[in-house]
């Protein structure tokens, strides 16, 4: 997708669903995609059964703004998870309430993968986030990683950031990581809880 703001970018009306049973993938270069304001404009990735969702945010002047949840590896099932997002090459990305990676709200999904990189930015603007399992009492969260690396950096607004398993949650989630490298920053944390599992 590619277009600028000035031009209207892309809007999408409702929720953005990539890797629904079957794998998906969405490139933004060079423009503004925004979904539009409303209770199901969400983004999420690997949705369905057999679900992976991909998508790479890349260039300084693409700009992704997400109004509601963005979730990485969305579906409680073990054929799914294996979802990846990559920001990278000045990149910009906002989201507008809760970040889920590794959960939905019925149970966990394994082996996602989110990077930022080269001094891209994601602004997380309301709502906690996490690495991990997030509700649900079925499947656990497994080796999920986050990296922000190369000058780029994670802005949580003052809200909480969980590594393993949210504040509202007990698990399991073992093997989720954060890494932080290369001049990266994740900054505004309210409250970081890193838990092993």
């Amino acid at each position: 997708a590619s277009s600028t703001q000035a031009q209207g970018g892309m809007i999408a009306h409702s929720t953005v669903t990539i890797g629904k049973n079957g794998v998906g993938t969405l490139f933004i270069t060079n423009g503004y995609v925004a979904t539009s304001v409303g209770s199901s404009a969400a983004v999420s990735l690997g949705t369905g059964n057999g679900g992976h969702g991909h998508l790479v945010v890349s260039g300084p002047n693409t700009f992704l703004s997400i109004f509601r949840q963005f979730s990485v590896g969305n579906y409680t099932n073990p054929t799914a998870g294996a979802c990846s997002v990559e920001i990278s090459d000045s990149a910009s990305v906002t989201v507008g309430s809760s970040f889920r990676m590794g959960s939905s709200s019925s149970g966990g999904s394994s082996s996602n993968t989110f990077l930022v990189d080269s001094n891209a930015e994601v602004s997380f603007a309301a709502g906690s986030g996490v690495v991990g399992h997030r509700g649900g009492p079925t499947f656990g969260s497994y080796d999920n990683v986050m990296t922000v690396q190369g000058g780029a950096s994670a802005l949580f607004n003052n809200h909480s950031f969980g590594v393993g398993w949210s504040d509202d949650d007990d698990g399991p989630g073992t093997g989720n990581v954060l890494n932080v490298i290369g001049s990266g920053a994740v900054t505004n944390v309210s409250v970081l809880n890193l838990r092993h599992g």
